[in-house]
């Protein structure tokens, strides 16, 4: 599958990958960011459409046997079970499944893994994994009120166009203590997004455009909505708001990996 060549990830190997393989075979179709994270050559970057795309039409070797070409057969559809199962979900209009519809897909994906060689005890350790669910915190009730309080003041002076305003109030709710991590990724969230508005403000304001202060907002923004996402990893407001940064910065491989998420 690779002329012959032990893959080793590198970025050797992806552009040689790219260049002597991908770009010659023409049953391999990939949009530009997938063939981006190809020629960067680290496989761990690479999400199920550019890994199927890869194995289901790569050429195979001329010199295989009958039972490796049963193997491979077996394996493709294996392949383009998951390639169906990730399109499911991907594509799931309501963008959340019921207990009964996860356990279905749950069970149809570790099939799949088991086959290609997971062990199935492992796959129901991740199932049952902690880190799904959220950690017992000790809360402050008169700090998370007060919290909540600031932030709804942050967010009526956003709303008002008062973007400086916002931030400190925000700035304020975000170091109480005792208040919890959901509750502290939305008000990262808000400040992030008073910040990108706030640069924009000044962006287009002649006598502000080259203010140096300005333009570091945008970097305390994207700090902002990499905590938010650190404090909430499942929400997706946050991953949206990291890739509203990264878009604004026009580095839009980030972008579109946060919108993805």
């Amino acid at each position: 599958f690779n002329n012959g060549q032990i893959w080793i990830d590198s970025a050797v190997h992806g552009n040689n990958y790219l260049t002597n393989v991908i770009s010659k075979n023409k049953k391999i179709n990939l949009m530009p960011p997938q063939k981006k994270t190809v020629d960067n050559g680290n496989t761990n970057e690479w999400d199920i459409s550019t890994l199927t795309a890869i194995l289901l039409h790569s050429d195979r070797p001329q010199t295989l046997n009958t039972n490796e070409i049963q193997k491979l057969d077996q394996e493709d559809l294996l392949l383009e079970q998951l390639r169906l199962l990730r399109n499911k979900l991907a594509h799931n209009s309501s963008k959340s499944i019921g207990d009964i519809e996860f356990n279905q897909l749950w069970n149809d994906l570790s099939t799949i893994l088991v086959a290609f060689g997971d062990i199935d005890t492992e796959l129901d350790k991740l199932k049952d994994d902690s880190v799904f669910e959220s950690p017992e915190q000790t809360i402050n009730e008169e700090n998370k009120n007060e919290a909540l309080r600031l932030n709804s003041l942050g967010t009526q002076a956003h709303k008002d166009g008062k973007y400086s305003e916002a931030i400190k109030f925000f700035i304020q709710a975000t170091v109480l203590s005792s208040v919890s991590n959901h509750d502290r990724a939305t008000f990262f969230s808000n400040m992030a997004a008073s910040r990108v508005s706030l640069y924009k403000q000044h962006l287009y304001t002649v006598d502000n455009c080259e203010d140096d202060d300005i333009t570091k907002e945008l970097d305390r923004a994207l700090k902002d909505a990499k905590q938010a996402r650190k404090l909430w990893v499942t929400w997706w407001k946050a991953h949206f708001r990291v890739g509203q940064v990264y878009a604004i910065l026009v580095d839009h491989d980030k972008a579109i990996n946060s919108f993805e998420r």
